[in-house]
């Protein structure tokens, strides 16, 4: 692909059909048992170091992370984030592996 990817204003899970459906369900969830929950939604070229540091800078004490069924081939050339994510998240955040 040539050329740089253009966008325009920062990145919303509510332009993301799939993103929309995971938040949207989490938001009522969270209403209905009074739990609040942060929506958190970025793109990034290392999800596990954004993930990582979104959880620290918002100070969060469980973080929840949807564990997709990707293809082997596509795990071996851009890795697990759940794992990696795992082995750096500091003690004191609680990690929910939904998957």
């Amino acid at each position: 692909m040539s050329g740089r990817l253009e966008r325009s204003g920062r990145a919303k899970w509510q332009d993301d059909p799939q993103a929309a459906a995971i938040m949207g369900q989490c938001l009522k969830v969270g209403e209905e048992l009074g739990v609040p929950v942060l929506a958190v939604y970025a793109v990034s070229a290392d999800p596990a170091s954004t993930i990582l540091d979104s959880a620290a800078t918002i100070g969060v004490d469980y973080l929840m992370l949807g564990a997709t069924h990707r293809r082997s081939m596509g795990r071996l050339l851009k890795g697990n984030v759940v794992e990696q994510v795992a082995r750096a998240l500091p003690e004191d955040i609680q990690l929910i592996i939904h998957g």
